[in-house]
């Protein structure tokens, strides 16, 4: 659809913003006394912009048969709504009388006749020194002298110098605020009800004479002025003709008149409408049922190109105020929604309430002056500026937001339906999403849009209904609270809050001060860094206490993103519970934001511990490599440690299950044959960047898989390979070859070790036997020396060890080692590992030579 500022052209004073607040103030006095604009003085540019309603246009029909002398009913009264037309009625018939002779091309088929007219305003007389209402008129008929006296003792002339006042030619007498004049001469207020009775009775009793007079449907002068219209209605309902100038769509037709000189061909308004009138149809209960029916398509057409829903609240419900001025206010202020629109070209094929620009100064003044400056706070808080909440929620929400200005959209339209001066104000749920939904604006955005403007903005209020007040509401009340809650308190519930939110998936550290506060054990650990961390500081890998750190590969480190998003949710949460605690500032809350508080309350405990594990996401791994876990998936990880574990075991740091052939590849390097379990899991748990089983119980099923795979061997006091066995951190793991050898020699190993397992005692011919005695193997100690040479491969050196030096332990024993060894032997094994290890033990070293080969 095309947008309604393509298809339609305001008139020229709309489209330059040249409008002039009088051009819609139409003043019968003004008129008179030849002080109006011209759109009111000259008859032909005053008809080109009226439409001619169906209650205009038989007053003026009845008026002008009246003073053909056809016969009627010669008193009229007007009576609507201030701002209703009735002045604009005036004015029709005064220039259908006083400028036939101009005008008669646009109505010709209307009856002809002349006469007099005589005017009274009452706001532009003077009670105190002016003429009177029967001075005025007799003064313009040119019979001022038959009421001198009268005018001058400011009493009632009676009805038979009013007939002479009168005459016999036809006239038509035009009266207008004559309530207003009556609340002004208080001190003869009596005497205009007499002098209105009178009249009435002397205009209906004489021929071609006619009186159309206005009164107000309520007094806005207070409880005198109440008092004058009660007993003006008395006079004159008892022998009025009630018109409605205006009436049902016909507003709309007045508008549209009065603002644009081409509203756009029958075929696109056609289309807007059929459109709209689609869309509401497939929205079925999301909006009211009213939106749905053919007549309201017909409104539709009626009112383009604005959307009637802006024109009946405004006309409605702000036309309720007294000062408002109904049709003249609404047409007023729509020439400057109008002409703002018009300027910013915003892509839309209606004007629709929501689109009405509260930050333009002169469309916001058209409002603030009949409900009060003390809004314009509330307009600059939620609705629109620079710091506006709702401008604010749109640009954080997204482009789709920004695009259209959900948010302030909406806020926008909750605040035009927030007053009416009768009735209840406010809006609901499906009545929104008329005044905002468009081509392009999906639906469900806007259900998700109110919900964040009811969290965020101060002065929303909702009971069923959605409403703006200068009253606080509970969000204000919480971010009042809220600066008052001390930063010492906040790091102490976020130091709290990340403690209930560490877990007990790895063992946690909370906030330490050094590498010692952070043991050396076998424990999967995460030490969770407090807000302020320097990432470059990771000395907490490298030392422990007094020395270095042995199991690195155990350690993990986690640190905050920004703690800004958690120190406001601890703060929130802390204000909730300060309100809670408040016993008279709950008991002030409206019943709705009582029950808001405690929901709220739940929602800020259960936000809090998200935001925990939201801000931890920047994790140290052992080979200080930082990785960025990124926003988590709500309901995914209940704590920090859960979510640091799941991370490690799906990138597989973490095994659940360990392959037998990965511990092998890792364990042994070339030339290795064997090595205990414990040194096989402890290089898993030192070195930085290897896969580390979840426990020791894993790694142990591992290695029992492993050995009866066939992946290696183990030695346990016996050689398992390919079978079941049971292994514990002290047994030994043999390369498969080496088990397998073992196993084919199990047997011949035995009988070679089992003479080498001695007590020490070489064995004697027994003693012959007493009468009576059971004799049995007696030993005797013996001086045992071993002196061999063994061409031995250095992976069967525990052969030596338990077969022949373990079976003489507990006696004083003497081991002399002469080693002979060729091959790459380093200067650190030498030094480090060979020549430390025998001082270590108390050596006493007769010779040791080392010679380079290639030196000979």
């Amino acid at each position: 659809m095309r947008s309604w500022w393509e298809v339609a052209t305001p008139v020229k004073e709309i489209r330059e913003g040249n409008i002039r607040e009088d051009i819609f103030a139409a003043d019968l006095g003004d008129v008179v006394d030849g002080k109006a604009p011209l759109e009111y003085i000259d008859a032909v540019t005053f008809f080109s912009r009226t439409y001619l309603t169906e209650g205009l246009n038989n007053l003026l029909e009845d008026v002008l048969s009246i003073l053909a002398g056809n016969g009627g009913n010669p008193v009229i009264q007007l009576k609507t709504p201030f701002g209703g037309g009735k002045t604009h009625a005036l004015l029709a018939l005064y220039h259908v009388i006083k400028n036939r002779d101009k005008i008669d091309h646009l109505y010709p088929d209307l009856p002809k006749t002349s006469a007099k007219v005589v005017v009274f305003v009452g706001t532009k007389q003077d009670p105190l020194k002016g003429r009177t209402p029967w001075g005025e008129m007799a003064y313009q008929l040119g019979r001022y002298d038959f009421v001198k006296e009268h005018d001058d003792k400011r009493i009632s002339p009676g009805k038979d110098v009013l007939s002479k006042v009168l005459g016999d030619e036809p006239l038509l007498i035009l009266i207008d605020e004559l309530v207003e004049y009556a609340v002004k001469a208080k001190d003869f207020a009596d005497q205009v009800s007499a002098f209105s009775q009178e009249l009435t009775e002397v205009v209906r009793a004489r021929g071609r004479c006619c009186l159309v007079c206005t009164l107000p449907s309520s007094a806005p002068y207070g409880e005198r002025g109440e008092r004058a219209l009660n007993e003006l209605q008395k006079i004159f309902g008892r022998v009025e003709t009630i018109y409605e100038p205006v009436k049902g769509m016909e507003l709309y037709e007045i508008i549209r008149k009065r603002l644009f000189d081409y509203v756009g061909d029958e075929s696109t308004i056609k289309n807007v409408a059929q459109s709209h009138f689609e869309m509401y149809q497939k929205m079925g209960a999301d909006v009211p049922p009213k939106v749905k029916e053919v007549a309201y398509r017909d409104k539709i057409e009626h009112a383009y190109p604005f959307h009637p829903e802006l024109i009946d609240l405004l006309y409605e419900r702000w036309g309720s105020y007294s000062t408002f001025q109904r049709t003249r206010g609404v047409m007023a202020l729509l020439a400057w929604v109008v002409h703002d629109l018009y300027k910013q070209r915003l892509p839309s094929p209606l004007i629709y309430p929501s689109l009405v620009n509260l930050e333009n100064t002169k469309i916001r003044s058209n409002f603030i002056k009949h409900i009060g400056s003390e809004y314009n706070s509330v307009i600059d808080s939620d609705i629109a500026g620079r710091s506006a909440k709702s401008q604010r929620i749109d640009k954080e929400m997204g482009s789709e937001y920004e695009k259209y200005g959900i948010a302030k959209n909406i806020a926008t339209t909750i605040f035009l339906y927030s007053f009416t001066s009768s009735g209840k104000s406010g809006i609901t749920l499906p009545e929104i999403r008329v005044a905002i939904l468009r081509e392009g604006i999906p639906p469900t955005i806007v259900g998700d849009a109110v919900n964040k403007l009811k969290d965020e903005l101060w002065y929303l209020h909702t009971d069923g209904v959605y409403r703006f007040t200068t009253q606080p509401n509970l969000n204000r009340v919480i971010v009042e609270r809220e600066q008052t809650i001390t930063s010492e308190k906040t790091v102490e519930e976020t130091r709290k809050a990340i403690q209930n939110g560490a877990g007990s998936d790895l063992q946690c550290y909370l906030w330490p001060k050094s590498h010692a506060d952070i043991p050396d054990d076998q424990n999967l650990k995460l030490a969770i860094l407090p807000p302020e961390f320097d990432k470059e500081n990771l000395e907490f890998f490298d030392k422990a206490g007094s020395g270095f750190r042995a199991n690195r590969n155990t350690l993990f480190l986690i640190g905050m993103d920004s703690h800004e998003s958690l120190s406001m949710a601890i703060k929130n949460w802390l204000a909730l519970k300060s309100i809670e605690k408040d016993p008279d500032l709950s008991q002030s809350l409206a019943p709705q934001d009582k029950k808001d508080l405690k929901e709220r309350i739940e929602a800020a405990k259960s936000n809090i511990n998200f935001e925990v594990i939201s801000a931890y996401r920047h994790l140290a791994l052992p080979e200080k490599v930082w990785k960025d876990l990124g926003t988590p998936t709500i309901g995914l990880s209940s704590s920090i440690s859960e979510r640091v574990k799941n991370y490690l075991l799906q990138e597989g740091r973490i095994l659940r299950e360990i392959s037998p052939q990965y511990i092998f590849n890792k364990a042994f390097g070339e030339g290795e044959g064997e090595k205990r379990v414990e040194n096989i899991y402890n290089l898993f748990l030192r070195t930085p960047g290897l896969s580390i089983p979840e426990n020791k119980e894993i790694f142990l099923d591992a290695i029992k898989t492993g050995v009866k795979g066939k992946k290696f061997g183990l030695e346990d006091g016996s050689i398992y390979f390919g079978e079941d066995c049971s292994p514990t951190m002290e047994s030994i793991v043999l390369r498969p070859e080496i088990a397998e050898q073992k196993k084919e020699k199990k047997r011949e190993d035995q009988d070679i070790e089992r003479p080498l397992v001695l007590d020490r005692e070489i064995p004697q011919p027994p003693a012959p036997p007493e009468r009576g005695e059971v004799t049995g193997k007696q030993v005797k100690r013996k001086k045992l020396a071993i002196r061999a040479k063994v061409p031995l491969p250095w992976n069967f050196w525990s052969n030596i060890f338990r077969g022949v030096i373990q079976p003489l332990q507990g006696d004083q024993l003497r081991i002399t080692i002469e080693v002979e060894a060729e091959g790459e032997i380093d200067e650190n094994t030498i030094n480090l590992k060979i020549k430390e290890t025998l001082n270590q033990i108390g050596a006493e070293v007769e010779r040791f030579n080392v010679v380079d080969v290639d030196e000979g």
